[in-house]
């Protein structure tokens, strides 16, 4: 059984079908990653899984300050463990 086609799809020169086969291979799972990814974060910010608050209670700083100093002191803790 064959799936009906489009006659514009059908009309297309291989080089468009071809361009356009590439173009989507490359936009649906860049796409999909974006949406998993904004959901997960959204899930973790909506739970309070995501704990800003108390990394701000640590690094008084504001704003992205505040990830550069986390890094920062994590891994100068790790380097002293060692």
């Amino acid at each position: 059984m064959r799936l009906p086609v489009p006659k514009r799809l059908r009309d297309l020169s291989l080089r468009h079908k071809i361009l356009l086969a590439n173009f989507l291979m490359v936009l649906v799972p860049v796409l999909l990653i974006a949406v998993l990814g904004t959901l997960l974060l959204a899930g973790l910010r909506f739970t309070g899984t995501l704990r800003q608050a108390e990394l701000a209670l640590l690094w008084p700083e504001r704003g992205p300050a505040m990830a550069v100093s986390y890094a920062v002191s994590s891994s100068s803790t790790r380097r002293a463990a060692a």
